[in-house]
């Protein structure tokens, strides 16, 4: 709807060049510059309507509802702000030289931005912010209840009102502030925390409107208040002169003071003077705002005025082509709209579109009908006026005859009738000058209504209070007619060649509230001679206003919203319009039927549509329709409504359900919200439901509001749709009982408002016959039986599975591994429609992959796996473990675990892919760390720790290129009831039930290597340790890195006294000598080298020669500190000595010489070319050791075996051999390499040149080299 002509003024802002924007509500700005004529300016403010007019020099703001902001620059166009949606309300603006600030008061929030930056929205949770006040670097934000100031930190509430306070206006100067409102409340503070009340004890009128000069400070407000705060601090009342009015603004030029008020007063105060009316009063007008440029003072108000302030203290208005009077009246003629005012004007709509101001020469009255026909129009009104002009002049005539007030002016052929009260018919002939009085022998008749048709004529009136018909037949003779009137009145008639109908009630015509509940609907027809009868006799609680049709298709309409229709010879139907709040007054046929009511007007299109009450404006007087149009007048403006701009909602597309299916007690809704696709989404819409029992005579207020789920939407933008869908409760709150007669039918409503509540629609769900109710039926296993039983069959068949997955696991898992199912489940791709049908029938392989079947495995071969891991060479090395530091993915700057334990493992396994790789030089502690880990994987998983995913420790020994298969072996071997599939296995991997463990994979064969850096390509091995002595990298994301720290003076005492508890009787239990033990140690190790790490392999070996015991004999701690090694050679060395047997007879002895070089030759294979410890063939190391010593008594690669030196791993049938401590074989492979080079001094000195020249991946080696030279210099 958009604004035609007129419309009040709610704002004024005046540029620097003198420029003067007035604002109207509805989405219409008007400009004049100086005192020449209002121009409207070009806006698209599509539906919006404005609230707030502001500006800074030369920039201008606009803003209203459905966050609508236009920006105007100096002379250029307006250009629309741009927000992130439609929802904000504008209430109130403050700009200046640099920045604006807008508050969306509905939600609270106030909007900022620079002149040349982006809208930011800043919180406030109050209510309807009313005013932006700025006074120096102070900015505040006053509403209905609070006060607001912008702090550095955000907005700070200030002030709270009470529940009965309301906050109006507010001043500021320096530290001080006033708030103003209600009760004649003042409320002031001089900066600091407390607010003080500065009321006049006198004074109860709400405040609205302030002005200050420094602490000077002056307020208005309703009842004539005028108060005036002097600079001591002392409020007094000032005298006006009027003490009905209500002061609106207030606007000053130092002590320059103008009031606006309502009545179009106007008052000026100069000087602290006496208040001076300078305008006004005018009945009706409210000033609304003021502004001033130069010497000039603006004023604005309803009735389209604006004023303006000459030098001699006269105000004048402004010129302007639209209405500045209260309007009455709207008409059509011909291709023309025709707008009446109360002073006697009109505002005419030319056929080309334009507006002008023509004069009806009439006076001050209220016209009531128009009619014309080829040549002339005529307009009646009170008073006796009829106001007329011929089609071929411009100017209008009129005359008064009598006093009467006409009501209708009609024409039939040449004839034209007027008639009003007191019994006035005039008639005239269309060439005729004076119009002739007709007598029907009847007095003090109001005539209401009349028709002709073939030379005849039908006039209605009251009588008495009774309805009353008079008759004119073709020959003038008038009589009146019997109408059974009883007490019965009538309104209206409407006629279809010689059918006449009219509507009325019966009741007390005297009553002036024609829409109580005391009167009854009445309908009273005649057809051709035949005499009156009634068709709708008496229906209770309502009033008939208007009766219209189109041809034989008829409509009558009134009180309560109540709709009748009635087509050729058929009955009245009363039809649901769920306006039951609305009075209905007037009918007429516009792209379907408009029907004019109190509250806007409701309408519907066609008969697949519903009836729609829209009210977009204030109340409206009356409507007509022009082409593609509808012209509709408030008291203030003209507006347009098109056919284009139809955005009321419309309901479509009703599917509803009774759940649940047995004994329904609710209903599920879904339906389609059509709107039109340009203003699809500049509403929201709020739904309510309404529900009653179902009664052919129940009445609209027997409605009960029903409350739905909250509604789903699904929104098609593109279309202009929404989808809808909930859920309401109805049979329990009005108590239908399901299954019984009548009793279990439900009636359901839907109203569908705008977000402005100004639309509504209004929409009852019929079932598939097309009755207006729903049933809520018991029937459903008969209707359904087959399905029931077939989806009954399906549920038992599927329960089935779920109660053996969920009770019995591992029974489901056996039935999953049965040959036969594996068969069937990976069938030839070609026959896919086969494994989906063994998938649906047989959903194994879904419940297999759920966490409770897998979890069921872990914890049925818990037990094994950890046998099978404690059986491990490299685990029952390490039967004990020292908690030692280590740090997370950094080996300097990682955070530190001073202490690991079982609690680590949260850290460790928290992702859906743990890779953890274990770092650090040889005998750091690696794999002690790994199996540690390991040792609380399974400690955990047998406590069922909360949280904790049952997970299995594997030790990968193998140098396999397939880890998937070789897992699947290894876990096949654990039982034998069913073998294993691969597939599941592979489920325990990608759910990290099992954990894979590589130990040295950095010392492993280069395609094993290779192989795990590709690993995740192919098998989802996500929980997988490695040791390594470098970072490796397996081409995936997730990965954490532990870096065990070397001993140090922190925690060396700790581990030494924490190791020595494995030898329960050990002879060091005084804390001095542990403590001196230590410092020995750290002097073998370090030596004349502080490169050398202290590592925990070389303490412990250290601890166990020191403790060793020959025989039964029992050493003191001196005899231990005096045999105790003096360098790292030595440890290796004795260590090798202390470890092999003694005696002669033990199973393939070695003589100690034999012993150690054959070790050396083991230490220097096991090295290889790149200096690195690794596997070595044992094949390779019995050849090397055949042609040293030849054959031997004994198997010398056993004793290393059994004496724990080395181990043997089997791979792809072939026996590898590795030392089971890395720096024990690169100490041997030096040792080894010296005697090899010590043939000639330049021979060693070349060959420790080629030794310090290795890179840093051979550190370990070249310290070992370093303190092996030293050591064979030393002791040869």
């Amino acid at each position: 709807m958009s604004v035609e002509e007129g419309d009040g003024f709610i704002g004024l802002y005046t540029d620097t060049s003198g420029k003067t924007y007035a604002l109207s509500p509805y989405g219409t700005l008007y400009s004049c510059t100086g005192h020449q004529t209002l121009k409207r300016e070009l806006l698209t403010p599509d539906y919006a309507q404005f609230i707030v007019l502001g500006g800074a020099g030369d920039d201008i703001y606009a803003a209203g509802n459905h966050s609508t902001m236009f920006h105007k620059k100096g002379s250029g166009g307006w250009v629309r702000e741009k927000f992130g949606g439609d929802t904000l309300w504008f209430t109130a603006l403050y700009a200046d030289t640099t920045e604006v600030w807008a508050a969306a008061g509905t939600n609270g929030s106030i909007w900022h931005r620079t002149k040349t930056g982006t809208w930011q929205q800043q919180a406030i949770a109050g209510d309807i912010i009313s005013t932006l006040y700025r006074n120096g670097n102070e900015l505040w934000a006053l509403a209905g209840k609070s006060l607001y100031n912008k702090t550095d930190t955000g907005w700070k509430l200030m002030l709270s009102a009470d529940k009965k306070e309301r906050f109006y206006t507010m001043y500021q100067y320096d530290k001080y502030v006033w708030v103003m409102g209600s009760g004649g409340n003042i409320f002031y503070n001089n900066g600091g925390e407390e607010w003080k009340k500065e009321n006049i004890g006198d004074t109860s009128a709400d405040i609205l409107c302030s002005y200050g000069i420094k602490e000077e400070v002056y307020a208005a407000g309703k009842n004539g208040l005028i108060l005036h705060r002097l600079p001591g601090g002392r409020w007094v009342k000032e005298v006006n002169g009027y003490l009905d009015v209500t002061a609106n603004c207030m606007y000053g030029k130092g002590h320059d003071i103008w009031i606006g008020c309502s009545d179009g007063l106007i008052f000026h105060n100069h000087g602290n003077g006496a208040w001076i009316k300078e305008a006004g009063p005018e009945k009706g007008r409210n000033i609304k705002d003021l502004s001033a440029w130069g010497e000039s003072v603006f004023a604005a108000g309803n009735y389209a005025t604006l004023l303006t302030r000459t030098h001699n203290n006269t105000w004048n208005k402004i010129v302007s082509p639209f209405p500045d009077t209260p309007l009455t009246s709207i008409f059509k003629f011909n291709k023309d709209i025709l707008v009446a005012g109360s002073n006697g004007k009109f505002y005419h709509r030319l056929a080309d579109g334009q507006w002008q101001i023509e004069n009806s020469h009439a006076g001050d009255i209220v016209f009531t009908d128009l009619y014309e026909n080829s040549k002339s129009v005529y307009l009646v009104g009170n008073n006796g006026t009829i106001t007329w002009r011929h089609k071929t002049d411009t100017a209008w005539k009129s005359q008064v005859i009598g006093s009467a007030n006409f009501v209708k002016i009609k024409g039939y052929g040449d004839d034209i009738w007027i008639i009003g009260n007191h019994s006035v018919i005039l008639h005239k002939k269309e060439n005729e000058d004076d119009w002739r009085a007709i007598h029907t022998g009847a007095s003090e008749v109001d005539f209401l209504d009349l028709y002709g048709w073939n030379g005849q004529l039908w006039v209605l009136g009251i009588k008495d209070q009774r309805g009353v018909v008079f008759h004119k037949d073709v020959a003038g003779k008038w009589s009146k007619e019997d109408v059974h009137n009883g007490v019965d009145h009538f309104h209206a008639l409407y006629g279809y060649k010689d059918t006449i109908f009219a509507v009325g009630a019966s009741g007390d015509w005297a009553g002036k509230d024609k829409t109580g509940n005391d009167y009854e609907g009445t309908i009273i027809c005649k057809k051709g001679n035949n005499p009156w009868e009634i068709q709708v006799n008496h229906v209770s609680n309502m009033h008939f206003n208007d009766i219209n049709g189109q041809g034989d298709d008829i409509y009558a309409l009134g009180t309560a919203g109540r709709l009748y229709h009635k087509k050729g010879d058929g009955d009245w139907e009363e039809e649901d319009t769920y306006q039951h709040n609305e009075t209905l007054k007037k009918l007429f046929f516009f792209k379907g039927i408009v029907m004019l009511a109190d509250n806007g007007f409701v309408y519907k299109e066609n008969e697949d549509k519903n009836y729609i009450r829209i009210n977009r404006t204030d109340k409206l007087i009356n409507m007509v329709a022009l082409d593609d149009d509808l012209f509709c007048i408030d008291r203030n403006t003209i507006f347009r409504l098109t056919t284009k701009e139809e955005k009321y909602p419309v309901i479509d597309k009703v599917r509803y359900t009774p759940t649940p299916p047995i004994n329904p007690t609710s209903i599920d809704l879904n339906f389609v919200l059509q709107t039109n696709k340009n203003a699809a989404f500049k509403d929201n819409y709020r739904i309510e439901f309404y529900a009653r029992p179902y009664c052919e005579r129940c009445h609209e207020e027997n409605w009960v509001r029903a409350y739905g789920s909250p509604a789903k939407a699904k929104i098609n933008p593109q279309e202009g749709i929404l989808l809808l869908s909930t859920t309401i409760e109805v049979a329990n709150s009005l108590r239908v009982i399901p299954g019984m007669e009548s009793a279990n039918k439900i009636c359901l409503r839907m109203d569908v408002y705008t977000e402005d509540g100004r639309a509504r629609e209004s929409f009852i769900v019929k079932d598939e016959n097309g009755n207006p109710f729903i049933t809520l039926e018991n029937n459903f296993w008969l209707k359904n039986k087959v399905w029931i039983i077939l989806a009954g069959t399906i549920v038992l068949y599927y329960a089935f599975w779920l109660l053996l997955w969920f009770f019995y696991p591992l029974v489901f898992l056996r039935i999953y591994h049965a040959e036969i199912l594996q068969q069937l489940i990976s069938i030839h791709p070609r026959f896919q429609l086969i494994v989906g049908i063994v998938n649906v029938l047989f959903p194994l392989k879904k419940l297999v992959a759920t966490a409770r079947v897998q979890n069921a495995w872990v914890m049925l071969f818990a037990s094994t796996a950890a046998k099978k891991y404690e059986r491990s060479e490299i685990t029952q090395l390490r039967s004990y473990y020292v908690s030692l530091p280590v740090r997370l993915n950094d080996p300097v700057t990682g955070r530190l675990v001073e202490k690991p334990d079982e609690k680590i493992l949260d850290q460790l396994f928290n992702t859906e892919r743990t890779i953890i790789q274990i770092i650090g030089p040889g005998g750091t502690g690696k794999t002690s760390l790994a199996v540690a880990i390991c040792r609380w994987v399974i400690q955990a998983t047998r406590d069922r720790v909360p949280g904790w995913i049952p997970r299995l420790p594997i030790l990968l020994e193998t140098d396999s290129t397939d880890v998937l298969k070789e897992i699947t072996g290894l876990l096949r071997s654990w039982q034998n009831d069913y073998a294993i599939h691969e597939d599941f296995v592979r489920l325990l991997l990608k759910n990290q039930h099992l954990v894979i463990v590589v130990d040295s994979l950095s010392e492993r064969p280069a395609t094993i290597q290779e192989y795990f850096k590709t690993l995740h390509t192919t098998t989802p091995v996500n929980a997988l340790i490695i040791t390594a002595r470098q970072p490796i990298d397996l081409q995936v994301k997730e990965g954490l890195y532990l870096y065990p720290s070397p001993l140090n003076s922190n925690n060396l005492l700790h581990f030494i006294t924490t190791y020595l508890n494995i030898y329960p009787s050990h002879p060091l239990q005084n804390s001095r000598e542990q403590l001196s033990f230590a410092e020995k140690i750290v002097n073998i190790i370090e030596g004349h080298n502080s490169r050398t790490p202290v590592t925990p392999i070389l303490v412990k070996l250290i601890i166990e020669i020191a403790l060793k015991k020959e025989g039964n004999d029992e050493r003191d701690f001196q005899t231990i500190l005096t045999e105790m090694p003096d360098s790292i050679p030595d440890v290796y060395y004795q260590y090798l000595v202390h470890v092999n047997p003694k005696n002669p007879a033990a199973a393939n002895y070695l003589p100690k010489q034999e012993m150690l070089q054959i070790a050396e030759l083991l230490g220097r294979m096991s090295l290889g070319n790149n200096f690195l410890p690794q596997d070595f063939l044992e094949k390779d190391a019995r050849r090397v050791i055949a042609d040293v010593y030849g054959s031997m008594p004994g198997d010398p690669i056993q004793r290393f075996i059994d004496n724990g030196i080395l181990t043997r791993r089997e791979s792809l049938a072939t026996s590898y051999l590795r030392f089971n401590i890395d720096t024990l074989a690169e100490y041997l492979a030096a040792s080894a390499l010296y005697d090899e080079h010590n043939t000639s001094p330049q021979q060693l000195s070349d060959f420790k040149t080629r030794v310090s020249n290795l890179d840093d991946v051979a550190l370990e080696f070249k310290l070992a080299f370093i303190q092996i030279s030293e050591y064979k210099m030393k002791h040869g």
